[in-house]
């Protein structure tokens, strides 16, 4: 399982030490800024940076399990690479090079199971019912931890 959130900003340091950005604090900052403003402008761009390093990592996964996906929804580059994602998925490599992942699990809490699946604000696409699983109960509550021996 992968931590979408944990590995989003891990390729958002790597692009910001690549671009010689003095303070990671400029790019945190940068996330407020007024939209249309350099700093959004800039802050995109080291996203999608950093989501084509997520693309060329997660390609290389035959089964490809996501958790934490608030990134993927929140900004346009997140929103664009797990488009990308889900459409090889559904239908194999495309023309960009790129062969994986054959199997995309998205692992995503809804509050109201009868409504299509969203990341924040964006819709996640459902093209065939197949294609989204809804775990309707909590964890079974016979299910403890089993005290450790030693």
């Amino acid at each position: 399982m992968i931590d979408v959130s944990v590995a989003f900003v891990a390729a958002v340091r790597q692009v910001a030490r690549q671009l010689n950005i003095p303070s990671f604090d400029r790019v945190l900052l940068a996330d407020a800024a007024e939209p249309g403003s350099n700093d959004q402008l800039n802050l995109h761009r080291v996203v999608a940076q950093a989501c084509d390093l997520l693309e060329a990592e997660w390609s290389r996964h035959s089964v490809l399990p996501l958790d934490a996906l608030t990134p993927l929804g929140r900004y346009p580059a997140g929103q664009a690479l797990l488009d990308r994602l889900a459409s090889r998925a559904r239908y194999g490599p495309g023309t960009e090079g790129l062969s994986g992942p054959g199997t995309l699990v998205l692992i995503s809490p809804a509050g109201d199971e009868t409504k299509v699946p969203r990341i924040g604000d964006h819709v996640i696409r459902v093209n065939t019912p197949e294609e989204w699983v809804i775990a309707r109960s909590p964890w079974p509550s016979e299910v403890r931890a089993r005290p450790q021996a030693g």
